[in-house]
């Protein structure tokens, strides 16, 4: 009774402190005019302000001489490697990060024996492990996090989107969220609906969340060192087809860093702008030769990092005052693609540069089935990427 006694007044004084401070004003109690917030403070802590990012050696590959051959999967388990070396505020969490040798992709290739006590497995509780990073991060560790597959993020969609997304806004900037989660995209393997979800539509619904897609080991590497460094959350969007693809990397150099929001031009063309990522940017550039063959000139640009916020739409329009023309191609199933609001911003912004609207290239808006047949036909296909293009080109497109 005197423990209870003393929490009720503990407590009742904590109100009394808290309406005092806060309210003025005889018989009612009103807000003190100098603690109403200014309205223009309304966007102040959904994102850094980058300070953190001030000063790091941003490099493309002209700036390297000597490369190396390594696979996509190989450079995400070097370059995590380098944090856990360097920094011990980095731990690796996620379900079988540390079997295999190096998980279920390979992508920690080497760390469990390396670092037994930072590269943990977790219990299949997605809830759990990245409600238990939001916390870790929030508290000053620099969690990496492994998400197995993209659909169970709707498993943890309260810790993912309400509160890590939310954190930094809700807590006016003072908390940070220095987490990178990885997950990865499994089409065309017949996984079915609930294991091959592209989710790049759903984390971008959430201006907290930064979204990197590299298409190379290298962009992979540069775009990692900026998300470690930086202390808003960042997904990285990983598509199983290019684990074991081979990338030139720069030989002896895990150190540089690409930046957020900074596109890569990687085919120069006068009749259209493409703009893509991740796996889709190879794709593209494989089709470029039958557009061009067919008189269709396209630029490529790889976006390379694809939250809605930071889009380089500086090289978008730089682009587009060239070619008059654009196509967004993307592999996510329509519902979930980014390309229509990708395609509103670029009118808004370049309309006079259009010779007609955009084009949004996207697999059909239908889950992913087990069956290899009709996961076939649901996804967007190189035959339907070419067509469209070309009507984009020839200015055929409606």
């Amino acid at each position: 009774e005197e423990d209870t006694n003393r929490i009720r007044t503990l407590a009742r004084q904590a109100v009394e402190q808290a309406l005092e401070f806060c309210t003025e004003g005889e018989g009612h109690c009103q807000v003190r005019k100098e603690l109403w917030p200014d309205p223009a403070s309304a966007e102040i802590g959904v994102r850094s302000d980058g300070k953190e990012l001030a000063g790091l050696r941003y490099s493309e590959r002209e700036d390297f001489r000597e490369f190396r051959e390594a696979n996509y999967s190989d450079g995400i388990a070097e370059v995590t490697g380098r944090w856990l070396e360097k920094d011990e505020a980095v731990v690796v969490l996620g379900e079988e990060v540390a079997n295999f040798g190096g998980g279920a992709y390979q992508a920690t290739k080497g760390l469990p024996s390396r670092f037994p006590d930072r590269v943990l497995n977790t219990p299949i509780s997605e809830a759990g492990f990245i409600g238990l990073s939001c916390g870790a991060a929030m508290t000053g560790l620099k969690p990496v996090v492994e998400i197995m597959f993209p659909d169970f993020t709707l498993v943890a969609a309260d810790q993912v989107f309400n509160q890590i997304a939310k954190a930094r806004h809700m807590y006016g900037g003072k908390t940070d969220l220095p987490l990178v989660a990885r997950t990865r995209i499994a089409t065309g393997l017949g996984y079915g609906g609930q294991h091959s979800m592209d989710p790049i539509g759903l984390f971008a619904l959430f201006p907290g969340w930064r979204i990197a897609a590299p298409s190379t080991a290298f962009d992979y590497i540069g775009l990692f060192n900026t998300a470690m460094v930086s202390l808003d959350p960042v997904l990285f969007l990983e598509h199983n087809a290019l684990y074991t693809k081979k990338f030139p990397v720069p030989v002896d150099d895990l150190d540089y860093f690409i930046p957020f929001g900074k596109a890569r031009v990687t085919a120069e063309g006068n009749d259209i702008t493409v703009l893509t990522y991740s796996s889709m940017t190879g794709r593209v550039e494989a089709i470029a030769g039958r557009l061009a063959a067919e008189g269709v000139s396209a630029e490529i640009i790889d976006l390379r990092t694809v939250d809605l916020v930071s889009l380089d739409y500086a090289t978008v329009g730089k682009s587009l005052k060239k070619t008059g023309a654009v196509a967004i191609v993307e592999e996510a199933a329509g519902g979930l693609a980014i390309g229509a609001r990708i395609a509103a911003e670029v009118t808004r912004r370049f309309f006079d540069d259009l010779d007609g609207p955009p084009a949004c290239l996207a697999s059909k808006n239908v889950s992913n089935s087990v069956s290899r047949v009709l996961e076939e036909a649901v996804l967007l296909s190189d035959e339907e990427i070419f067509e469209g293009l070309l009507q984009v080109g020839r200015r055929t497109w409606h």
